[in-house]
């Protein structure tokens, strides 16, 4: 059974380092951005819960506040993903600094944000949090790329990827390794080397609407590699209703 960095391992870039530090203590940071200019994520387990925090290195002024205007966003997709988890709290601290003991002269100096999953099911809880971890680092930072735009060039930290990292991470975190259309789980299937073996398939193909926005939450669904083959057999797609009827009608054992 994988543990907590192991999961994290498979779905972070190459370029993160992540350190178990012991005592269920993990570090985890960016190596792409210059010592001083970047953040640490500082990841607690404790039998009950995973808390995790962003701590800011000492010249990371305009890192922060672009993180703070990407939490602010309207559509902010991670607003769905964090109300879908009950088990999850996340807190957000503003703070300020004061010039000569004048009350006027307060500026936005950091902030804190923390992460807090409490444990249900301790065979799938690291894998879960390390989905929502993932997604919110890879939402909230720029890494010199527009994270959830698709359908043009390959940007430098996407490196071999086609589809954007953070749609198929917020997609999977939002709604599980199960075949949207034969509810199939791979894991279950294959045991734990096809754990991240599924496939994110977008219902409004990109080949017909070019450079778009989608949301990761209401317009990708998790697709078996079967399932997403089937759907592509025909164009435009096959939806995920008219695949499961065609399941449905041929006596599929795992479809319901």
């Amino acid at each position: 059974m994988a543990n907590f960095k192991e999961y994290c391992e498979r779905k972070f870039p190459k370029n993160w380092e992540i350190e178990d530090k012991g005592q269920g203590l993990f570090h985890f940071r960016d190596n792409l951005i210059d010592k001083g200019m970047g953040f640490l994520v500082v990841v607690q387990e404790e039998h009950y819960k995973y808390e995790a925090s962003l701590v800011f290195e000492n010249f990371a002024k305009d890192l922060f506040r672009h993180a703070e205007s990407r939490i602010s966003v309207e559509l902010n997709p991670l607003r769905k993903l964090f109300d879908s988890n009950p088990n999850l709290t996340s807190t957000f601290h503003k703070h300020y600094i004061e010039t000569n003991l004048d009350p006027d002269s307060l500026t936005f100096e950091n902030w804190d944000f923390n992460l807090i999953y409490k444990k249900t099911n301790l065979a799938e809880d690291a894998d879960k949090f390390s989905d929502l971890l993932i997604s919110f680092i890879l939402f909230i930072f720029p890494y010199k790329f527009e994270a959830e735009e698709e359908g043009g060039a390959v940007s430098e930290l996407l490196t071999k990827y086609e589809r954007s990292r953070l749609n198929r991470s917020l997609c999977l975190a939002y709604h599980g390794y199960n075949c949207k259309a034969c509810r199939i789980n791979l894991k279950e299937k294959y045991g734990d080397i096809a754990r991240d073996f599924i496939h994110v398939h977008h219902l409004n193909p990109i080949s017909e609407n070019g450079l778009i926005t989608p949301d990761p939450i209401t317009d990708f669904v998790p697709l078996c590699p079967n399932c997403h083959a089937i759907a592509h057999l025909r164009t435009p797609p096959l939806t995920i209703e008219e695949i499961q009827k065609m399941l449905n009608k041929n006596g599929n054992t795992n479809f319901k």
